[in-house]
């Protein structure tokens, strides 16, 4: 078929309620320079997809037709939980609209998530960026490098599930192909481009992990790392200046994530973690160390000083941590604005939270549950944690419910990274002892712990085995 524009009047005013090839398209999701993407319903299989369509002015354009087949191609080579899966590469015969098919994601991208909402807390970014992580490793495990690697490329759908998309300028099998890519040609975004991008020289995977680096650095912060009047100012500064230190702008940022986001964003690739792997390390270690120390705290239990330090009148950065991932574990994504929404109730502030006004912040989100079983779950817990950070365990009482306690979803979860950790991400370890039990994650009765767990070691090999338990005594932790 000839690839030529189409004309002014051969354009369709617009694709809402047309019909192209089995898809009808009912609404527009988002609009970019290669095109616009819209949500469609595959009428067939009654399924809601997304679909990416060039922009008609494009088509004649034999290079942007062969970055968007490269899209799709690139695309359907991966298969992971983290990325967006496609379906199908077409072009509807009497229209000429060349077009993708993808999973479509109830949700928003990060970028939208800031703009709306401000910069994410801290633990929420770590969950976010180890998900980053992971589609990436897997995209560079296949021979394929991102190069676009920005906020408004990782979507985060209503369950909390980031998704990795628009591979359009990616490079596959570490080797250009054609003439999309010059030496001295920067491709990338100019806000999170790497030097070794700017220069145009040959990349690696270490570009896609400066790319994230400066990704989180404005999710953490509210602001790109660099910015300037045009883009090749900003594309200069990723190259000969040093990034201020994330905390001077969000002092409640933990040291060790701003020295791990300042390693990404190394100009010298060797000196950034070398793989994606590496930083999800980092980041469960990190993790790891801020549970210890606190456990560590709680065990010293030394008497305060009559006239207290400053440090210790407000609430430590692992009080929010912990309680985000309390309430994440009861109604997902959703723990952040719910944490949010209860500290300005206080009329404090969460980077300098008044230990005094503790109880009262925990009583806030008490109130903004609306499940009975949540708040029973929560006001047990909470106490837990005020017990842990401030000695008070002063709560209303709830009055009992018929319902029995349940397994944390936010254990469940951490249950199942660690095993796709220990066995892959193709086993579905956890996924079949439910089943056996007749369980689902939200609804697996306390009372069943055992068993579950007993299910899942007759599944693995003694070494497995081994490491499931020292997972599991970290989780009790």
């Amino acid at each position: 078929m000839e690839n030529r524009a189409l004309s002014p009047e051969q354009i369709p005013p617009t694709l809402i309620d047309l019909n192209v090839k089995g898809y009808l398209i009912t609404g527009q999701l988002g609009q970019g320079g290669m095109g616009t993407v819209y949500l469609a319903l595959h009428q067939r299989l009654d399924r809601l997809t997304a679909l990416k369509v060039i922009a008609p002015s494009l088509v004649a354009r034999e290079d942007m037709l062969i970055r968007f087949q490269r899209e799709a191609q690139a695309a359907a080579r991966l298969n992971h939980p983290n990325i967006v899966q496609i379906y199908d590469y077409d072009i509807d015969e009497k229209t000429r609209l060349h077009f993708i098919v993808m999973e479509y994601v109830s949700g928003d991208n990060l970028i939208n998530f800031v703009l709306r909402d401000g910069p994410f807390n801290e633990s929420d970014a770590l969950n976010l960026l180890v998900q980053s992580a992971h589609s990436l490793h897997h995209a560079h495990e296949a021979g394929i490098i991102h190069r676009d690697v920005k906020p408004e490329n990782l979507l985060l759908s209503d369950l909390g599930v980031l998704k990795l998309t628009d591979l359009g300028l990616a490079k596959v099998g570490y080797q250009v192909h054609g003439s999309l890519t010059q030496v001295g040609d920067a491709i990338g975004t100019p806000f999170y481009i790497s030097p070794e991008q700017v220069e145009g020289g040959d990349i690696d995977h270490r570009s896609d992990i400066y790319s994230l680096g400066a990704t989180f650095y404005h999710l953490l912060t509210g602001q790109p790392p660099f910015s300037g009047k045009t883009s090749p100012m900003i594309m200069v500064s990723h190259v000969k200046d040093k990034p201020a230190d994330p905390r001077t702008l969000m002092p409640e940022i933990s040291e060790s994530t701003a020295q791990l986001i300042l390693q990404m964003l190394e100009k010298d690739p060797a000196k950034r973690p070398q793989s994606m792997a590496e930083i999800v390390h980092i980041i469960e270690l990190n993790q790891k160390n801020i549970r210890l120390a606190a456990i560590a705290e709680k065990q010293m239990e030394v008497a305060p000083e009559k006239s207290a330090p400053e440090k210790e009148k407000v609430l430590s950065i692992t009080f929010f941590y912990e309680m985000n991932g309390l309430l994440r574990g009861l109604i997902g994504p959703e723990a952040m604005k719910c944490v949010v929404a209860a500290v300005a109730k206080t009329g404090a502030k969460q980077s300098h939270f008044p230990r005094e006004k503790a109880v009262e912040l925990v009583q806030n989100i008490q109130a903004s549950l609306s499940q009975a079983r949540h708040k029973n779950i929560f006001e047990k817990e909470a106490k837990v944690l005020l017990a842990k950070h401030v000695g008070e365990v002063v709560l209303p009482e709830l009055s009992p419910t018929a319902q029995s306690e349940k397994i944390s979803l936010l254990y469940i979860t951490e249950l199942g990274r660690n095993l796709r950790r220990i066995c892959g991400p193709d086993r579905k370890i956890l996924e079949e002892a439910m089943g056996e039990l007749g369980v689902t994650p939200r609804n697996i009765p306390l009372s069943q712990k055992e068993k579950l767990i007993e299910s899942i070691y007759g599944r693995l090999s003694p070494d497995q085995q081994k490491e499931l338990q020292k997972a599991i005594q970290y989780l009790k932790n």
